[in-house]
């Protein structure tokens, strides 16, 4: 059972969409209707549906119903997952206008505010929620949306969030207009509660000391933004690692990222290029996704990477490798090591076939 909680100003027909297709998949979802009379009540309401569906069931939760999400499925042992689309992943008493302020949210600009209420300017709505809909659709769907009243802010409860204690997923909606991509980032960045950021650090840490090359590299094409890939490389420079792999997202069909493909030749190598910057005296390593990517500008990447993934992936096929060492060699460039001798000659005198014991007239070796 999924039960599925909008967002403010809307009502749980924006999920239709949504419950049809689950159906259509063997799993059964209700919407919650938000009364919209106070946060307490917004609250009992969602409980109310979330115990009413037992056990193992998944609470999934879109803009401000995320802020209910988190006080409705506390200490609730018969959640199994939360999942935040594009949500407000908050602590208890945090606004989430104080979020869109600090990430510059469009919404803010689209707000209402009378004596009674907050509303959304209907000449803004299609802006800011509407913006893959055609005029007349995004009209109707504008007149639906209702008002909350101010106290709705209020958004106080005793204890941890529910995504404290819960298995967690967050959901970043790259086209979302009413809550930044970057703000949604950050809030998704807070809910892996089995380490840190500074745990894998030390991770590294302690490997280099026991003697083990460090390998830490990123995988780009699941929508970042310049100063993410930035971001990246300056907090993998702090880690001082032997080698730097950089992937290229390969979008497999089916999968959340299966209609990504927002990777020309040009930003790879830009990347690329980056990293070669960044990391000087480092092995970057041209590694997955490079062929359907970078496609015929492979070679010059050869000029800024140092190492290559020879063959196939873990999950997807790569170039074959004969292509790979002509690719190499075409460029002007060697394998290093190539010609060095790696294995023993081959000593056939060692290897005998067995012609005694089981199976022959001769005693056995024993």
């Amino acid at each position: 059972m999924v039960v599925l909680i909008h967002g403010a100003w809307f009502d749980p027909s924006c999920w239709d969409a949504v419950i049809a297709e689950l159906g259509r998949l063997g799993t059964t979802a209700v919407a919650v209707e938000l009364p919209f009379t106070g946060f307490d009540a917004d609250v009992a309401a969602a409980r109310e549906a979330i115990e009413a569906a037992g056990p193992n069931v998944i609470v999934a939760a879109h803009s401000y119903g995320g802020c209910v999400a988190s006080a409705a499925a506390r200490d609730n042992p018969d959640v199994a997952r939360l999942v935040y689309v594009a949500a407000f992943l908050t602590e208890p008493g945090e606004h989430p206008f104080t979020i869109l302020a600090d990430y510059h949210g469009e919404l803010l600009d689209a707000l209402v505010i009378t004596d009674t209420g907050v509303g959304v300017d209907p000449d803004r709505a299609r802006e800011v929620f509407f913006g893959d809909r055609d005029d007349e659709h995004a009209a109707q769907l504008a007149a639906r949306l209702r008002s909350m009243p101010l106290n709705a802010a209020e958004m106080t409860y005793a204890g941890d969030p529910a995504w404290k204690s819960t298995t967690t997923t967050y959901v970043v909606c790259t086209a979302d207009r009413a809550i930044p991509v970057q703000a949604q980032r950050w809030m998704a960045a807070e809910i892996c509660t089995s380490h840190t950021f500074a745990d894998r650090v030390d991770t590294l840490a302690r490997a280099g000391a026991a003697g083990l090359s460090p390998c830490s590299g990123a995988i780009f094409g699941m929508g970042e933004s310049d100063e993410d890939v930035v971001d990246v490389a300056i907090a993998l420079r702090g880690l001082d690692p032997d080698s730097v792999p950089v992937n290229f997202l390969i979008p497999f069909e089916g999968t959340p990222l299966g209609n990504r493909w927002d990777l020309t030749p040009q930003r790879c190598i830009r990347i690329l290029a980056l990293f070669r910057f960044f990391f000087p005296d480092v092995e970057v390593r041209f590694a997955g996704g490079r062929e359907i990517h970078l496609r015929s500008l492979q070679p010059l990447a050869l000029h800024l990477a140092n190492s290559i993934f020879l063959g196939d992936y873990l999950t997807s096929e790569g170039q074959p490798g004969v292509d790979d060492h002509q690719m190499i060699t075409d460029a002007g460039f060697t394998v290093e090591g190539a010609h060095e001798q790696t294995l023993p000659q081959p000593r056939h005198d060692l290897v005998a076939l067995r012609r005694r014991g089981a199976g022959t007239d001769q005693p056995a070796n024993a």
